[in-house]
C-alpha cells in the first residue's frame, strides 16, 4: 500500500498537482505504522477479549477527533496554503492513527505468554504474510477509482463521488465489525470435521436472515438519502442516485461471513481465490467503464465489484 501511495504522489507531482502529491506523500510515510502495527486487534479479537478492544478503540478514536479538530482548527486560523493544508490533513490523519497503534501494540504484546510454541508462532506468521499480500489487488481497487475520476473528470466529480460513497461505506463499517467478532468464533466451530460440516448446513441459513435485515437497512437508507443530503450536504444533493444505487452493494453484505469462515478454516487457495479474483473485476471495469460513463461507470464497477466479492465467497464456501 506504501508504494501504491508513493506512486501516486509521483502522479500527481508530475502532472502538476502539487497539494495532492504532497497529501499522497505524507500519506506513504506513516501508512506503515498504522497498517503494520494495527494486529493489536486481532490479537484482543482472538482472546475474545472485545470489552477491552472497544475501550482502546473509543480511546483512539478521541485522541484522532481531538488530533484532526487542532489541526483543522490550525489550518483556518494560520491561513495555510493549499499543499501544506493537505499534506498536514493527511499526515496527521495517518499519524492520529499511528501513535494510538504503536502504543498498543507493545502494550499488548506483553501480555504475549512467553510460552508460545516457536512452531505456532512460525506457522501464523507465514498466514498472517499470505493474508497481507493478497490484500494488494483490493487496495489498488479501493483507490484507483477515484484516480481514474480524478484524471478523467476534475476534483468536482471526484467530489460528488467521494459523498456518495460517504455514507455508504460507515453503514459498512458498522456492518463490518460482525465479521472481525465472528472469526474467533468461526475458529473454534472450524476446529474438527464434525464442527465443520455443521456450520455448513446452519450458516447458509443464517446469512440468508441476515441479508434480509441489511436488505431492510439498504431500503431505508434508499428513502431517507435525499433528506439527508439535503440536511448534512446540501452542496452535493446531485450525489444521491450515485449514493442509493451503491447502497445497493450492501444488502448482501452478511455473505461476506463466509469469507471469515473460509479464513477460519486456512484453506489458502480458496482465500486467494476470493481476496484476488473480485479486486481485478472491479480495477477492469472501473478501467473500462469510468472512460465511457463516468461517475455511472465508477458507481457500475464498485457495485459489481462487491456483488461478485459476495457470490465468490458464497460460492466457494458451499462448495465441498
Amino acid at each position: 500500500m506504501t508504494i501504491a501511495t508513493l506512486g501516486a504522489a509521483v502522479f500527481f507531482g508530475y502532472r502538476g498537482t502539487a497539494p495532492l502529491a504532497w497529501g499522497f506523500a505524507a500519506t506513504a510515510l506513516l501508512i506503515p505504522f498504522v497498517e503494520g502495527l494495527g494486529t493489536w486487534h486481532a490479537y484482543l479479537d482472538g482472546k475474545k477479549q472485545f470489552r477491552q478492544k472497544t475501550i482502546y478503540n473509543i480511546a483512539s478514536q478521541i485522541f484522532y477527533g481531538t488530533c484532526m479538530t487542532l489541526t483543522v482548527v490550525y489550518i483556518y486560523m494560520a491561513h495555510t496554503p493549499p499543499w501544506i493544508s493537505l499534506a498536514l490533513l493527511a499526515g496527521i490523519y495517518y499519524l492520529a492513527h499511528a501513535l494510538p497503534n504503536i502504543f498498543l501494540s507493545l502494550y499488548v504484546m506483553r501480555s504475549v505468554p512467553a510460552s508460545y510454541a516457536p512452531q505456532e508462532e512460525q506457522d501464523a506468521i507465514r498466514y498472517g504474510v499470505h493474508l497481507s499480500l493478497i490484500k494488494i489487488p483490493t487496495t489498488i481497487a479501493n483507490y484507483i477509482d477515484s484516480v481514474l475520476l480524478y484524471t478523467y473528470l476534475g476534483g468536482a466529480q471526484l467530489a460528488l463521488y467521494s459523498f456518495a460513497l460517504a455514507p455508504t461505506e460507515q453503514i459498512k463499517a458498522l456492518l463490518g465489525n460482525a465479521a472481525s467478532v465472528g472469526f474467533p468464533k468461526l475458529s473454534e466451530k472450524t476446529s474438527t470435521p464434525e464442527h465443520m460440516a455443521n456450520l455448513k448446513k446452519t450458516l447458509p441459513v443464517k446469512m440468508l436472515k441476515a441479508s434480509l435485515l441489511t436488505s431492510l437497512i439498504v431500503i431505508l437508507y434508499i428513502l431517507a438519502a435525499p433528506l439527508f443530503f439535503q440536511i448534512f450536504f446540501p452542496r452535493y444533493t446531485a450525489s444521491v442516485a450515485y449514493s442509493q444505487i451503491i447502497a445497493l452493494s450492501l444488502a448482501f453484505f452478511p455473505l461476506n461471513i463466509f469469507g471469515t469462515a473460509l479464513k477460519a478454516e486456512g484453506d489458502l487457495k480458496k482465500i486467494y481465490i476470493f481476496q484476488v479474483a473480485p479486486p481485478i473485476v472491479q480495477i477492469l471495469l472501473f478501467l473500462l467503464l469510468i472512460p465511457s460513463f463516468h461517475l455511472w461507470g465508477a458507481v457500475i464497477g464498485k457495485v459489481a465489484g462487491r456483488l461478485t466479492n459476495h457470490l465468490i465467497q458464497a460460492f466457494l464456501y458451499m462448495r465441498t
